[in-house]
């Protein structure tokens, strides 16, 4: 599984939607460890930033966006993504990019044990966060 390798930073888990209009993401997060999640990378391409981190495990926003995550998987280094934390089933529709280094397998990690029985993208993140240092 990825892990930080710089100095501690505090973590910015990042939801999506109206209220990140405004936000200055160059700025405001230069001092945070981002974790972005699910569809936001929509948002993400249109500002040309991404997150350090990002998560998917909603199996079936997961499938619905595999050409998506791929191309953010294949193109991590030029975007600055630095590890994904995705679910089985979607790894493995990803065929050779699902298996990147950069990848971590939630349901064969300790964080799928974490929490209640029912897998939410936003708590796990954060507890992913927090594996990470």
């Amino acid at each position: 599984m990825p892990s930080f390798d710089e100095t501690i930073k505090p973590a910015a888990i990042l939801g999506n939607g109206p209220s990140l209009k405004d936000f200055d993401f160059q700025n405001n997060l230069r001092d945070y460890a981002t974790f972005g999640m699910n569809a936001a990378y929509r948002f993400w391409d249109r500002i040309n930033w991404y997150p350090d981190y990002y998560s998917c495990l909603d199996t079936v926003v997961g499938l619905s966006h595999k050409d998506e995550i791929r191309r953010l998987i294949e193109r991590a280094d030029e975007y600055g993504i630095r590890g994904f934390l995705l679910r089985d089933s979607l790894i493995k529709e990803l065929g050779p990019a699902g298996h990147s280094p950069k990848t971590s397998n939630f349901d064969y990690s300790y964080l799928a044990l974490i929490g209640s029985p029912y897998v939410t993208t936003g708590t796990h993140t954060l507890a992913w966060a927090a594996f990470l240092g």
